[in-house]
């Protein structure tokens, strides 16, 4: 894992980030974090990346032994035709239809490290 602004790319840091977390935490320890959700996966830059299903559980979840996951839109977009509001819960499947540039749905994951 590199040091912070330092300018070398690897596409894997999210996984290392999330490795770490987990070495960090005690059995029942739980761990709050928030990422972009759409999609697809989208990883533009270094420090970017919008997170789907796959990738989500893949690349953030995988380790840990249960999640909670809430989805919110994180600013006002429309959804299904309709405009919503800014801090609107959403099911997976509506943040799953969500396709909007930028994203505007996050997902809280707080997961918990198995014992």
């Amino acid at each position: 894992l590199g040091t912070y602004g330092e300018d070398v790319y690897n596409p894997y840091y999210d996984v290392r980030a999330m490795q770490l977390a987990y070495s960090m935490l005690k059995p029942g320890g739980k761990a709050y974090v928030t990422v972009p959700y759409g999609q697809a996966f989208i990883q533009q830059e270094w420090h970017w990346r919008v997170y789907d299903k796959v990738t989500l559980m893949h690349r953030i979840v995988h380790k840990f032994g249960g999640a909670e996951l809430m989805f919110f839109t994180s600013a006002a977009c429309e959804l299904d035709g309709k405009e919503v509001q800014a801090g609107m819960m959403l099911s997976m499947e509506a943040a799953d239809r969500y396709c909007g540039s930028p994203p505007h749905v996050t997902v809280l994951c707080v997961m918990t490290k198995a014992g």
